[in-house]
């Protein structure tokens, strides 16, 4: 059964669906705006996030998909941006509902599978180290790790605009709980991405610290139809880190495409 998920809308053109990661919702798009002055962008508030309904789990990503899915039906073929957890449901939008996607950009994420590499154990112990703290302490406790080395001190007002845009709608730990189960499983018994026959960019930095680059790599060699690009020095928050290089890559791509 699908879920009736919230999604901010702005601009006019060609629809584009902004997916993002785990626990995160519309408010991680922010420095995308400038895209709405070509395009129609629909930022998605996965189940369990942001102003979505919340409900118990389990969650699937399928079925997480499937709710963005029943929510953009009327406004297809669209581009679909997916950043880390959103990467996997766009991977199965772009399989299970191709006749919605018009290209795909996969950000930061990975097909899963036997080679897939992890989470480092250092940032993963962290998040469940840090799990039972309240919204606030957990954001502050841990969404350092999602960015290069440094980031946040050197950019301290943009940092902390980020933890207010994500505590105004905070993920419920029994949600973020069941997005990440969904993951694990995703993860464990990998995407048909070799099943992918639109248009694909895939962008990752190499100094991802959530999930390596060598996912990136694998999963561009996967998709028949891919382009790799690495933006060196970038942490796993490339949309916000280097909003400026990626904003323009992605209307590049989606210019070819239309």
């Amino acid at each position: 059964m699908t879920v009736d998920i919230h999604i901010s809308e702005m601009g006019r053109g060609v629809p584009a669906v902004l997916i993002p990661g785990l626990g995160y919702a519309s408010w991680f798009w922010q420095s995308q705006d400038s895209l709405a002055g070509n395009h129609r962008l629909l930022k998605v508030d996965p189940r369990g996030a942001g102003r979505s309904p919340k409900p118990f789990g389990p969650y699937s990503i399928d079925g997480m998909a499937s709710d963005i899915a029943a929510a953009i039906s009327e406004a297809g073929p669209v581009h679909v941006v997916g950043h880390s957890m959103g990467g996997y449901l766009a991977q199965s939008l772009a399989t299970h509902h191709p006749g919605l996607v018009r290209s795909i950009t996969l950000v930061s994420t990975s097909r899963g599978g036997s080679d897939h590499d992890p989470v480092p154990e250092d940032t993963r112990s962290k998040w469940l180290a840090e799990s039972q703290r309240p919204p606030e302490e957990y954001a502050r406790a841990t969404m350092p790790l999602s960015f290069r080395p440094g980031w946040p001190e050197q950019n301290p007002d943009r940092y902390e605009d980020l933890l207010a845009r994500r505590l105004r709608h905070p993920t419920p730990l029994e949600a973020w709980q069941a997005q990440f189960e969904a993951c694990e499983v995703f993860l464990e018994t990998g995407a048909d991405a070799a099943a992918i026959g639109q248009p694909a960019l895939i962008i990752h930095g190499d100094a991802d610290r959530v999930v390596l680059v060598d996912n990136g790599r694998r999963l561009a060699k996967t998709i028949p139809d891919a382009r790799f690009v690495v933006f060196e020095g970038a942490g796993h928050l490339v949309p916000v880190e280097e909003a400026e290089r990626f904003n323009r890559t992605l209307l590049d791509f989606w210019r070819e495409h239309e």
